[in-house]
């Protein structure tokens, strides 16, 4: 029988002498890797990363920018090229042989050669992710020195993008703390970038297809955007000049016209280029902080060079200001910092410590027919009304979206420059008495020193205001307007002087009288103020003087029919 049975085994070909047993393995290959990649967050716990040798994120700016949402975040360690990524990839590991990178991105460009600011695109390979086996671990790029680029996880096919001192596991025994494993972008420089990223799966089963056919082994992956933060310091910025400005608000559609200047406004100009730490790039305010210590005289000197200051006109009586600037005192800000390091070695807090500043920033604009960039700031005196201060601005480039250390360029001094106050004017006629109209012109202004001279010469305040009628011809055009006829209209002053209760605010008060019902749009008002500025300005109106504020109001049809008839 045992014969009999070995014999019809080798009959059938299963007896190992004559035929021996070969494995055959049975692959499902598909020609490209099972569903597409994905970034995803990765639920960790992220160790701080402080240093210059650690991989640092931009601090969180709150919610209102669409990337901060984003599942990958970018690190880079102070003053290096390159970016490294954060987060996860979601792969299908038994399909995948590798996960290739790629970025593109638009940066802006302002070369001085060129005859303004553009952009350029950009397109370039990232990193390799290679999967050459499907064990939990650490995987490293292609190439010497080894390098790591993520970590392996088969539990949740995914690759996690870590950096050391990240925790993977609640806080007990048997936890995960991970070392630097990250892809790296290579970008060439510190600048800040906004990047779109896409992972491209390579299938693990290209060598079961004909090489001769045109076939694509590859899935991408939805791009995901990543604000990639600058990881060097700005250049310091190349101020022109600094000028004041202001702002107008009018209403003028019934009998009440209302016209408000409001002051306390600079603008900077600046030399090209710009973007020195790339996209998004501020011009930035410095202001004092206190980790520096108390604002004394002592450190009024150590830091005059690196914050900004102000002061009151030594020649008129007006309201205090605060010891220095505050972030508050700059209410048009489109970002704002605190404790800032500062670069300067004579603003050092200690051997160890850097000084500290806040800092506001503004964004600059381009004039093409100056070829400058300049930017407009508004500065707020909340705290009480002060005549026309001075104020000499510390500036920065200042770029929100760094890592510590950073942020802001060394700092420049501006020249000093005085804030325009200030004013409402207000012009109503009133159906009750044709042909007359009210005026009220009010704001701040000194309220010394006090006036001497002749008494019937002598002004009442340090500033005069000054209103006078003019008319222009039938179908006149803008140079064609004159003083009016006194025998048409006259102008009288009520009152000038200081506003009830509030010495530092002043107050003109007056009426405008014409002769006949004026036509409309033949009449208009036009509102002088002058501040004397001769050492003697109280001994007569005759003194010299500045102009420090100017408005036109039109008599036009509105407010000639609200008169009432002649």
């Amino acid at each position: 029988d045992l014969i009999a049975h070995v014999l019809q085994r080798a009959v059938e070909g299963g007896h190992w002498m004559i035929n021996p047993p070969t494995l055959l393995t049975l692959v499902h290959a598909v020609q490209q890797p099972i569903g597409r990649p994905a970034f995803a967050a990765l639920n960790l716990d992220r160790g701080e990363a402080t240093g210059a040798g650690s991989l640092q994120t931009a601090r969180s700016r709150g919610r209102s920018d669409p990337q901060e949402l984003t599942p990958i975040v970018a690190a880079r360690r102070l003053d290096e090229t390159y970016a490294c990524l954060l987060g996860a990839l979601r792969i299908h590991g038994a399909s995948t042989a590798k996960v290739n990178l790629l970025a593109e991105w638009t940066d802006p460009v302002d070369l001085a050669e060129e005859p303004g600011p553009g952009q350029r695109n950009f397109k370039a390979p990232v990193d390799e992710l290679p999967l050459s086996r499907l064990a939990e671990g650490y995987l490293a790029a292609p190439g010497a020195p080894p390098r790591r680029v993520g970590y392996y996880d088969p539990e949740h096919d995914q690759i996690a993008m870590v950096r050391a001192g990240d925790r993977a596991g609640p806080a007990a025994a048997g936890e995960l703390y991970f070392r630097d494993a990250t892809p790296r972008h290579e970008l060439g420089d510190t600048k800040r970038h906004i990047v779109r990223y896409t992972a491209v799966a390579t299938s693990r089963y290209r060598e079961y297809f004909a090489q001769d056919q045109d076939l694509d082994f590859t899935r991408s992956s939805e791009p995901v955007v990543v604000d990639v933060p600058a990881s060097g310091r700005p250049l310091a910025p190349d101020i022109v000049y600094v000028l004041p400005t202001f702002g107008w608000q009018r209403q003028g559609d019934t009998n009440m016209k209302r016209s408000i200047r409001y002051g306390g406004g600079l603008r900077v100009w600046l030399n090209r280029p710009w973007f020195s730490s790339g996209t998004g790039e501020l011009l930035g305010v410095a202001l004092w902080n206190g980790a520096n210590g108390p604002l004394n005289d002592a450190n009024r000197n150590k830091y005059k060079n690196v914050f900004t200051q102000w002061g009151m006109d030594p020649i008129w009586n007006t309201g205090p200001l605060r010891a220095a600037p505050e972030i508050r005192h700059f209410p048009d800000a489109v970002a704002a910092d605190s404790y800032v390091s500062l670069e300067e070695a004579s603003a050092r807090i200690s051997a160890s410590e850097p000084g500290r500043i806040d800092v506001v920033g503004f964004e600059p604009q381009y004039d093409s027919e100056r070829k400058l960039w300049f930017a407009d700031l508004t500065i707020d005196l909340a705290d009480g009304p002060t005549y026309a201060p001075f104020v000499r601005l510390a500036l920065v480039r200042y770029q929100p979206h760094a890592i510590d250390d950073a942020r802001i360029s060394r700092v420049a001094l501006a020249a000093f420059a005085q804030l325009t106050p200030d004013r409402v004017a207000t012009v109503t006629a009133d159906p009750h008495h044709p042909r007359t109209l009210r005026i009220a012109i009010s704001g701040v202004a000194p309220s010394g020193p006090a006036p001497g001279g002749p008494a019937l010469n002598r002004p009442a305040r340090p500033t005069h205001v000054q209103v006078r009628v003019q008319k222009r011809p039938a179908g006149g055009g803008e140079l064609e307007w004159h003083d009016a006829p006194a025998a048409e209209a006259s102008v009288t002053q009520l009152y000038e002087g200081q506003a009830l209760f509030q010495k530092d605010l002043g107050l003109w008060a007056g009426t405008v009288s014409f002769t006949t019902a004026p036509a409309p749009d033949a009449y208009r008002l036009l509102i002088e103020e002058f501040e004397y500025i001769s050492a003697n300005y109280a001994e007569n109106r005759r003194a010299p003087a500045r102009l420090i504020y100017a408005e036109i109001i039109e008599v036009d049809a509105a407010m000639v029919q609200a008169g009432g008839p002649p």
